[in-house]
């Protein structure tokens, strides 16, 4: 039996999400070359969070290698509602990913896919779902759909309004030399000579007024031999990368401003307990909660700031860079709606740890000690309620849609011809306040105003101040 020597391994799309039917499912392709008769080898999946050190892994698979021919391939399918912990919390949050397979003789081989995104929302299924049939394009914009992938090291960053749209060659010439001769062409222009990193204007033609701007960054990531790209241009269209970070802007507005809850599980921890533990994960750094000492004849009680709290990992009291109380989790009581906790020890002689007469003394005065408790706990939605989804979707619809309707006939709202007697009038806005897409905002707005109040009431609650 061989061990393996290299490993290729890719995924099926960029962008995932566990709340979407299409996209919550990861389709990994691997292939495990270099080693003869690999049957029987054992090798490792991991689905790792692309950050910090890039070493945290939420979900691993082993497998073992059945087939006896060089290179030896196959297909991993990871369900994302799957990863859950001993809790059955999920271990995902939206961010950056990917996935490595490993050799478990020899850890040294390895591979490792492209960064891949989780999501709450995709791209796609807001285009699908909620900007279905709307037009996204730029009237007055020219662009490829794709950029040139033969001519590698090239990229096109614009092109004139009135540009022709169709299927058009980008040609790449290289002579060795001495010198070495390299060159771009558009379409049927003239050939333009590359000489150092920079920005060319490429002609159409050697006699009309249509051009391309693009920008080589690194003469090595040229090609080494002659090329040709057959590109695609039409109205630029609003990206994927522009209705992500609309989305995003959705989820940080409900996260951090409108509900101010976790829309998925978030491990927080305070900054003293991150110092002892640099190698954990973690999403967010918090910080520490004020000990107020009980009144009266209860347990010892600590609201956390986030509703929604799912787990407590490790909670100790901690004065002049010392822990001078340690917690035993088992007698953690949540109440996860919101956040309050409770210390319920069965054996009062045991249930902490003291050190040092600090805490003791402060105990008997009855006073206030700012920033004792630090943590490691996680928090956020268990579970997206539908509602939820929606709201966010046409928050980050209402964004795309208003950039859309600016884009459409360049901002304007009407057009006059007049010739020979005969005009025409051709009004572009379904309002003349909102634009061409004002009656769809419109309506999605009022969608969010009326859902958020029944889902703040739900998630949070009545917010008191006590003074």
């Amino acid at each position: 039996m061989a061990t393996p020597t290299g490993f290729t391994i890719a995924t099926d799309l960029y962008e995932y999400s566990r709340f979407e039917e299409k996209f919550k499912t990861i389709v990994v392709s691997w292939s495990a070359f270099g080693g003869g008769d690999m049957s029987g080898e054992q090798i490792r999946f991991d689905l790792i969070k692309a950050r910090r050190n890039r070493d945290a892994s939420v979900y691993n698979k082993t497998i073992t290698i059945t087939g006896t021919s060089d290179p030896e391939s196959g297909d991993l399918v990871i369900l994302l509602e799957d990863i859950v912990d001993d809790k059955q919390i999920s271990k995902l949050r939206r961010g950056k990913y990917f996935i490595r397979i490993s050799s478990i003789t020899n850890p040294g081989v390895f591979n490792d896919t492209s960064e891949i995104l989780m999501s709450v929302m995709t791209a796609q299924g807001l285009r699908d779902n909620y900007l279905w049939g709307l037009k996204m394009d730029a009237f007055g914009i020219r662009m490829p759909t794709f950029q040139p992938s033969n001519v590698s090291g090239v990229e096109v960053m614009s092109m004139n309004a009135g540009h022709p749209t169709s299927f058009f060659p980008l040609t790449y010439v290289y002579e060795p030399g001495p010198p070495t001769v390299r060159q771009l062409a558009w379409n049927a222009g003239p050939l333009v000579s590359i000489t150092a990193p920079g920005t060319f204007v490429l002609r159409f033609d050697c006699t009309g007024t249509d051009y391309m701007i693009v920008r080589v960054r690194d003469l090595n990531a040229l090609p080494t031999s002659g090329a040709t790209d057959e590109l695609v241009i039409e109205k630029d269209m609003i990206s994927d990368d522009m209705l992500r970070r609309f989305i995003i802007n959705a989820c940080d507005w409900w996260e951090n401003d409108k509900i101010s809850v976790y829309l998925e599980p978030t491990v927080l921890v305070t900054d003293t307990r991150l110092s002892g533990n640099p190698d954990d994960d973690w999403d967010f750094i918090v910080p520490s909660l004020t000990y107020y000492p009980s009144t009266g004849v209860k347990w010892i009680d600590i609201l956390f700031p986030y509703p929604s709290l799912l787990r407590v990992d490790d909670l100790f009291g901690h004065i002049a860079n010392t822990r001078v109380v340690e917690i035993d989790l088992n007698w953690v009581e949540i109440s996860e709606k919101n956040g309050f906790v409770q210390l319920v020890p069965f054996n009062t002689t045991s249930a902490f740890r003291f050190i040092g007469l600090v805490w003791i003394g402060s105990m008997h005065s009855g006073m206030e000690l700012p920033g004792f408790w630090n943590f490691k706990a996680t928090a956020g939605l268990r579970y997206l309620d539908p509602v939820i989804y929606d709201i966010l979707s046409k928050k980050a619809a209402i964004d795309a849609l208003t950039v859309a309707g600016h884009a459409f006939r360049n901002g304007i709202s009407s057009q006059s011809i007049s010739r020979d007697g005969v005009s025409e009038s051709v009004g572009y806005t379904a309002s003349s306040i909102y634009g061409i897409y004002g009656a769809t905002i419109e309506e999605y707005r009022k969608f969010i105003d009326k859902e958020i109040k029944y889902l703040r009431g739900r998630y949070r609650g009545v917010n008191m101040v006590v003074l």
